[in-house]
């Protein structure tokens, strides 16, 4: 799962509340730090990306992803 605009993706963090007691907000350094950390693969199987695509048709997509035999 991904969000291949930076943009909106950032503007995504910064208005994200969650509201868990106890656990800090994550700001948008914090999330660039994270990226660094972790090795991208190199042929992921499938790629859900968020920038601009409905919740609806990203369950339609993964659960046709399921239904492949």
């Amino acid at each position: 799962v991904m969000c291949s605009d930076p943009a909106l993706h950032q503007r995504r963090i910064e208005a994200r509340v969650r509201g868990i007691a106890g656990l800090t907000e994550v700001d948008w350094v914090r999330v660039q730090a994270r990226r660094q950390e972790y090795e991208p693969w190199s042929t992921p199987s499938h790629v859900l990306d968020t920038a601009h695509t409905s919740v609806a048709d990203l369950v339609t997509d993964i659960l046709d992803v399921l239904k492949r035999p």
